[in-house]
């Protein structure tokens, strides 16, 4: 809490937005200590949704906050201490949950990913074993009599032609190959993967979607506290679309 004497000659001159006309004086300030609240707001839809609500809610509660503030109330540390305060407001703690619901949201996708990976290896008897490992004996000679320029056009053919087992072999074994060879086709293996088998594929497509919903939801957050330590409100949040223009 600061405090400037008013019948102190010594006393320093503060500064207080249209305290005195220009907005110097000198006079008996003393902090108050008062209390700052933003309620959290209830969202409906998707949590990228009530993530993207929930900035919008603290924004503008933020706004309201600031331009209710008292002229001349506050010196300027005390100013900058009472804005801070809306850090710990339910506004902020309600977007900052809705964070954490995103990234909740992206790690049972990336979940969904690996065991739908994990089930394109169908495990089986020793008769099926025996399969396996006959179909990659044959099909590994192939791999290797082609160069470079050929080898991503046979990759694409043998998992679009091959049955559920037979895919579960390549899944396993076509990344350890091409990197062995050093041939960057590993992509070019999850492209035909996602395509081959469509419950892997969505599963892909949903992680992804919950990568760039939890990249924008950090950056947002990012940008309210930012505006908090700045003293200002934020001018706009990013969003999953402007999050697409910039990756293309």
């Amino acid at each position: 809490m600061s405090t400037v004497n008013a019948y102190d000659e010594s006393a320093p001159i503060s500064f207080g937005e249209g305290a005195q006309g220009n907005g110097y004086f000198r006079g008996s300030v003393v902090d108050p200590d008062l209390d700052v609240r933003a309620h959290a707001l209830s969202a409906k839809g998707s949590p990228a949704e009530q993530a993207d609500a929930a900035f919008a809610h603290a924004n503008k509660e933020f706004r309201q906050f600031l331009d209710k503030i008292p002229a001349g109330t506050f010196t300027p540390e005390g100013r900058q201490a009472h804005i801070a305060k809306f850090g710990d407001t339910g506004a902020v703690k309600g977007a900052d949950a809705a964070v954490e619901a995103v990234r909740a949201e992206h790690a049972a996708a990336e979940a969904a990913v690996t065991k739908a990976r994990a089930s394109l290896v169908k495990p089986g008897d020793t008769a099926t074993e025996l399969r396996n490992t006959r179909y990659w004996n044959r099909v590994q000679p192939m791999l290797n009599a082609e160069r470079s320029g050929t080898l991503a056009a046979l990759v694409d053919k043998l998992i679009n032609e091959a049955t559920p087992e037979q895919l579960g072999v390549l899944s396993e074994e076509l990344i350890p190959y091409l990197t062995a060879r050093r041939e960057p086709g590993t992509a070019l293996v999850e492209v035909a993967l996602r395509r081959a088998a469509p419950e892997y594929g969505k599963a892909i497509a949903r992680a992804e979607s919950t990568q760039k919903a939890l990249t924008v939801a950090e950056y947002n957050a990012k940008r309210l506290k930012q505006a908090i330590k700045d003293g200002r409100p934020a001018t706009r949040f990013l969003s999953v679309q402007d999050y697409n223009l910039a990756r293309r």
